[in-house]
């Protein structure tokens, strides 16, 4: 929705909320539109809220740079003068306080440690601890998330959007999506891809272990460990190799047909008559052959 349309929908509610003493932030909540819509809103039909910011030409540089020095932060700095924060920083850094190059968003050292830590065989939680990060937060990392103020947006598309409680799906320029836009069948995550597997004979070659491969493509070890055993070749794993038929199991216990050749399980005192009947309860024993039967 534009928002033209949205200053149609929502104005004159907002307004009258506003008039009524209800703050705007809990009008947002009533309508289910963030609070920075309801602001831009107010402005566009002639009714601005919150406190006025004051002109550059009446910017208090005296007061800006004690606000700093003493609580080392440019936000305060800004809210005491009421200006932006841009202005407060381009102030700042002119006063020789601040430095003009701005700091990196986030903290790429704690992610880039947080990765080697999982693909070493460390689990979110643990690593997440280690760099000193949320739990949730290391979460975010390993599955793509990013966190955009109030929301949170997957590799998918799907937007969280927590101050209104809404969910939508916005499109996104990945990988997977240019594969579905080619008409590219995507594999299912139960299977492993030709590019976990080009990952697992490299991780072979690297002698790493198989916690540390199967950390490194997503999958448990025992997925690992019996992919390389199904296309293993002399002691050398394949990853191009197809997948062999698997070996129908040797017992079945729920079929009722059963081999002409019958033997009987134990010995009869007057010998065998040839009717025995099926004992079950020997035959779901791994111990003796499906074939095999006892005396009635």
């Amino acid at each position: 929705m534009s928002f033209s349309e949205d200053c149609v929908r929502f104005g004159d509610r907002l307004a009258k909320l506003v008039d009524a003493g209800v703050s705007v932030g809990d009008a947002a909540v009533s309508l289910r539109i963030s609070r920075g819509r309801c602001y831009a809103i107010l402005r566009a039909t002639g009714r601005p809220a919150g406190s006025t910011r004051a002109a550059p030409g009446d910017l208090d540089a005296a007061q800006a740079v004690a606000v700093f020095t003493a609580t080392g932060s440019i936000n305060q700095a800004a809210k005491a003068c009421g200006v932006s924060h841009g202005l407060a920083r381009r102030l700042l850094v002119a006063q020789g306080l601040v430095a003009a190059t701005r700091q990196p968003v986030g903290k790429a050292e704690a992610k880039r440690r947080f990765f080697e830590l999982l693909a070493s065989g460390w689990s979110p939680t643990r690593a997440a601890r280690e760099v000193g990060v949320h739990e949730r937060t290391g979460r975010d990392w390993r599955d793509g998330i990013r966190k955009v103020r109030n929301t949170r947006v997957r590799v998918d598309g799907t937007v969280i959007d927590y101050s209104t409680g809404t969910r939508y799906t916005q499109p996104v320029n990945t990988e997977r999506s240019r594969r579905a836009q080619a008409g590219v069948p995507e594999i299912s995550s139960r299977y492993l891809s030709l590019p976990d597997r080009l990952a697992i004979a490299g991780g072979l070659q690297a002698s790493q272990k198989l916690t540390v491969i199967a950390a490194g493509i997503g999958k448990h070890p025992s997925t690992v460990s019996r992919e390389i055993g199904d296309r293993n070749v002399d002691g050398l794993y394949l990853p191009y190799r197809p997948m062999p038929l698997q070996r129908r199991p040797v017992l079945a216990r729920s079929s009722p047909n059963w081999s002409p050749t019958t033997i009987c399980a134990r010995r009869c005192k007057t010998g065998c008559r040839g009717d025995c009947r099926p004992n079950r309860s020997l035959i779901a024993s791994s111990r003796i052959s499906r074939t095999t039967r006892a005396c009635g």
